[in-house]
């Protein structure tokens, strides 16, 4: 009759082969990792940051609405999250530059926004908007913003 101990019987050869397997698994793995972060370069890794993208979108767009309604302090709160979500991605000037331009020119307001602060306003985020999508399309080097036909 077989016994348990004589059933279970470990094998050193085995367990020194799939550890030294485990082992390279993880050495290859982690040099990959290491030299495509080199390879595809810091500014392409941080512009590829989706979530920090899409959120300056959503907060732009959002604070293009707050200067429609000429909310002042939801305009201003709009304008703080874009400047950290680009900041987030490490954008830097032009974007960051004119974002903290449009707030610091806008901040001291206590008066409602007249129309032509409010085009003036629109016109500049628009134009960062656009200035945003340009450097993302220009990281996704297949990007087409019509399907193909």
């Amino acid at each position: 009759m077989l016994t348990f101990a004589a059933a279970i019987r470990f094998d050193w050869t085995e367990y020194l082969v799939i550890t030294a397997a485990d082992l390279t698994a993880v050495g290859i793995t982690a040099f990959l990792a290491w030299s495509a972060r080199r390879w595809i370069g810091k500014k392409a890794t941080e512009v590829m940051r989706s979530g920090h993208l899409y959120w300056l979108a959503s907060d732009l767009t959002w604070t293009e609405m707050q200067v429609k309604e000429g909310n002042i302090p939801k305009m201003l709160h709009g304008l703080t999250k874009s400047i950290h979500h680009a900041n987030a991605m490490n954008l830097g000037n032009p974007i960051v530059f004119r974002l903290n331009e449009l707030y610091q020119t806008n901040a001291a307001k206590q008066a409602p926004l007249t129309e032509a602060d409010k085009k003036d306003i629109i016109n500049k985020l628009d134009d960062i908007i656009g200035f945003t999508g340009k450097l993302a399309e220009q990281h996704q080097g297949d990007f087409r913003s019509d399907p193909e036909t």
